[in-house]
C-alpha cells in the first residue's frame, strides 16, 4: 500500500476490502381458508350445512331442571348482536377476500374451505463487508487485523396471504440480525525454530423483533376495558393460527458476545514440532424475553 508523500508500505503493507450483497425474493403458491361475506355478515348457514347456532339470551330453565336454548333463525347472528370491540376488530379488514380461480372451494358444516388461492412473500436482505490489513513491521515481526460486519434485515417468514390486515400477520414483523466480529493477531519470530503469536477477538450478534402494534394501545382502539396499551389484547378464542397466535406480542432482543485471547507458541526440534498455549473466553448473553403482559 502506497499512500503519496504519506507513506510508502511496498512489502510491508498489505489490505483487503470485500463486500457482499445478497437480495432473496421468494413467493409460493398456498391455499387457504377466509371468511365469505356471508360470514362477516353474521350469516353461518353454509347453504343448510352450518352446526347450530344457539342464542345465549334466550337461556330457559325447564320444569324438570334442564336448560335450553333457541337457534338464530337461519343460523343468522343479527350485527346488532356483534361485539363493539369485534365490530371495530372487523372495520380493520384482518382478512383477504375469497379468490378461487380454479373452482377448488368447498363448503361443510364448518363453513367455506380452501376458498383462497395467492402467493405468499418473502423477503431477505445480507450487506456484508470485510477489512483485513497485514503489516510488516519486521522480517520477524507481523501484525494483522480483520473487520467483519453482516447485517440481515429480513421478514419474520412467509407473509400469510390470508391475512390483509398485516397487524395481525407474525410473519409480517421483520427480524433484523446484526453481526460483527474483530481479529487482532501479533506473531512474532523469535529465532528460525520459535514462533510466537498472540490473537484477540471479538464477535457480537445482536437479534431484535418489535411489533407494529407494540404500545399503540390497539385495546383502547378497540374499545376493550381494562386492558393496558402495551401489546394488542388476545381477544378471538378459536382457531386461525397466527393471526391469533401472535396477540399479544411483546417486543424481544437477543444480544450475544464473545471475547476470546489467546497465546499459540511454536517450537521445532529437529523432526519434532512443539505447540502449546492457552486460550482465554469470554461469553455473554443477554436476552429480552418476548413478554406477555
Amino acid at each position: 500500500m502506497v499512500i503519496p508523500k504519506v507513506y510508502d508500505g511496498r512489502n510491508k503493507t498489505f489490505f483487503l476490502a470485500g463486500f457482499q450483497r445478497q437480495h432473496s425474493k421468494e413467493t409460493n403458491s398456498t391455499i387457504s381458508d377466509v371468511p365469505n361475506p356471508a360470514m362477516l355478515a353474521g350469516d353461518f348457514s353454509f347453504g343448510g350445512l352450518g352446526d347450530p347456532i344457539y342464542d345465549p339470551a334466550s337461556l330457559t330453565r325447564l320444569p324438570n331442571g334442564n336448560y335450553s336454548r333457541e337457534t338464530f333463525p337461519g343460523n343468522r347472528v343479527p350485527l346488532s348482536r356483534f361485539d363493539p370491540a369485534v365490530r371495530k376488530f372487523l372495520d380493520l379488514k384482518p382478512w383477504s377476500a375469497e379468490h378461487d380461480p380454479f373452482g377448488q372451494a368447498y363448503v361443510n358444516r364448518t363453513g367455506p374451505h380452501d376458498n383462497l388461492n395467492a402467493d405468499s412473500r418473502y423477503r431477505s436482505f445480507r450487506t456484508g463487508i470485510d477489512f483485513k490489513i497485514d503489516q510488516s513491521l519486521s522480517d520477524y515481526h507481523k501484525l494483522f487485523g480483520r473487520y467483519s460486519n453482516l447485517r440481515n434485515r429480513a421478514d419474520g417468514g412467509d407473509w400469510q396471504p390470508q391475512i390483509a390486515n398485516k397487524l395481525f400477520d407474525y410473519n409480517f414483523t421483520p427480524v433484523p440480525n446484526d453481526f460483527r466480529q474483530v481479529v487482532i493477531s501479533d506473531s512474532l519470530t523469535l529465532n528460525p525454530t520459535t514462533i510466537n503469536e498472540v490473537r484477540i477477538g471479538f464477535n457480537r450478534r445482536k437479534h431484535s423483533r418489535s411489533p407494529e402494534t407494540l404500545n399503540q394501545d390497539m385495546a383502547g382502539q378497540l374499545g376493550i376495558p381494562n386492558a393496558g396499551p402495551e401489546t394488542m389484547p388476545s381477544f378471538l378464542n378459536s382457531g386461525g393460527g397466527n393471526l391469533y397466535g401472535r396477540l399479544p406480542e411483546g417486543p424481544q432482543k437477543d444480544v450475544t458476545e464473545n471475547f476470546s485471547l489467546q497465546e499459540n507458541f511454536t517450537m521445532v526440534r529437529g523432526r519434532h514440532t512443539f505447540k502449546t498455549g492457552y486460550e482465554l473466553l469470554r461469553t455473554r448473553a443477554n436476552s429480552l424475553l418476548n413478554a406477555q403482559p
